[in-house]
């Protein structure tokens, strides 16, 4: 489901700027709030593994990447060909350039009956790639969740930003619309003090994408350079 940018305007509250500047400022503020906090999350269909191969495409139907793009990985599962759901894995993340660093040249190169890691090159999100490689097909083997945020040009936004954060995409576009030099309702020092609340809302929304709604502890495991 998706809300049109429009949608925001009465949250918004400056009545002197036309709605293509408020429909811009919400669509900027909608991707800055989403590569920061990485709370919009999808599940794509399952893959199919071939043996003997290490990198495998991500991509969103042709209705969602009207909308949407893929910024990074959240989680990936695999299991062997032929197994009940139930057999499904979850898959280690871990960072090509620190093994790089720490590995012998051709340890890629790998390969076993099964997976036990992933990673996702910075340069190119789209592209998982299993470590050690498998040896052995699995027929829609590999599970992927996806983290994701708007395309630029984009007209409608995911219903979880206007349902759980529509007060805070809407405090991003008056950052926006404020810090908007030479316009009638530019206001620098407004400006400011809104980039801090935003980045403060972008904050407490990427620990709700780390935890969910739950009141665990929060343990972060330091795994490379990246966590992609």
């Amino acid at each position: 489901m998706t809300v049109a940018l429009s949608s925001w305007r009465p949250f918004i509250q400056m009545p002197m700027v036309p709605l293509p500047a408020i429909e811009q400022a919400v669509l900027d503020a909608a991707i800055r709030f989403c590569e920061g906090s990485h709370i919009w999350k999808h599940t794509l269909d399952r893959i199919n593994v071939v043996g003997d191969q290490a990198g495998y495409s991500l991509s969103l139907s042709t209705a969602m990447a009207a909308y949407a793009r893929i910024i990074g990985v959240a989680a990936a599962w695999y299991k062997q060909d032929g197994e009940e759901d139930s057999s499904f894995t979850r898959l280690d993340p871990l960072s090509a350039d620190h093994e790089d660093r720490v590995q012998y040249d051709a340890w890629h190169l790998d390969s076993s009956s099964t997976p036990s890691n992933y990673y996702v090159n910075a340069s190119d999100p789209t592209t998982l790639y299993l470590y050690p490689i498998p040896e052995d097909d699995s027929d829609e083997g590999l599970l992927v969740k996806v983290c994701l945020r708007p395309i630029e040009g984009a007209t409608v936004l995911p219903d979880i930003l206007y349902n759980q954060y529509r007060r805070q995409i809407a405090t991003g576009a008056r950052a926006y619309l404020y810090g908007t030099p030479g316009m009638p309702w530019s206001n620098p020092n407004k400006a400011n003090e809104l980039e801090i609340v935003f980045d403060e809302m972008i904050a407490a929304a990427n620990l709700v994408a780390m935890k969910g709604l739950t009141h665990q502890e929060l343990t972060v495991q330091f795994r490379g350079d990246s966590w992609l």
